[in-house]
């Protein structure tokens, strides 16, 4: 239950950052009209409050402070007071004209929570190169929490991943070795990013 709660907070902050108020939906979606009824959209502090009480329910889980190389991709303690910080902080720019000082004393407390679960003593007890090395993906201490990828039937797999993937990366996301080509970054691509 706290793994999927930290993946719906997870979900609805990228939603509510992206779109601003969303239908919230916390509760089993059993008929057509059911689903009807609750297709509104909430205000962003009613999702917000939705994301933050999943992520205090998380915290309150039990889950592990941190997972090891075999489990990477799962939710941590440490995944969830991470992202609980990042949720202050934008909710302090966002939610009102000026920084609230109330969430970013929150954002700090979190942040601060998920450094002191760290693996390591100092960042650069990690080596630079260890941090981009694709080999190095499930045991980087510095990873706090990470989607794995599983690797797609080598004969219907998508050639946007084997083509996209990063160069070096082998066969770790798609079974075929990656091109690395990055046909898919155009002009209008680049153009809706900000300057």
């Amino acid at each position: 239950i706290g793994e999927l709660k930290f993946l719906r907070a997870f979900m609805y902050f990228q939603l509510v950052r992206e779109f601003g108020d969303v239908p919230l939906v916390t509760e089993r979606l059993t008929s057509a009209e059911q689903a009807t009824a609750l297709t509104f959209r909430a205000k962003k502090e009613l999702v917000y409050d939705q994301i933050v009480k999943d992520l205090k329910d998380v915290l309150a889980s039990g889950l592990p402070v941190v997972h090891n190389a075999a489990n990477k991709g799962r939710v941590s303690l440490q995944a969830a007071n991470a992202t609980l910080g990042k949720v202050y902080l934008t909710m302090a720019t966002t939610l009102s004209a000026t920084p609230s000082t109330d969430y970013l004393n929150q954002a700090k407390t979190y942040l601060l929570a998920c450094y002191n679960q760290k693996t390591f003593n100092n960042l650069s007890d990690i080596p630079f190169a260890d941090v981009f090395d694709v080999n190095k993906k499930a045991t980087n201490p510095e990873i706090i929490w990470q989607i794995v990828y599983k690797q797609g039937d080598p004969n219907y797999s998508s050639s946007l991943a084997r083509s996209n993937q990063a160069k070096g990366d082998g066969t770790y996301i798609s079974q075929f070795p990656s091109q690395g080509a990055g046909a898919l970054f155009t002009k209008d691509l680049l153009s809706e990013f900000e300057n």
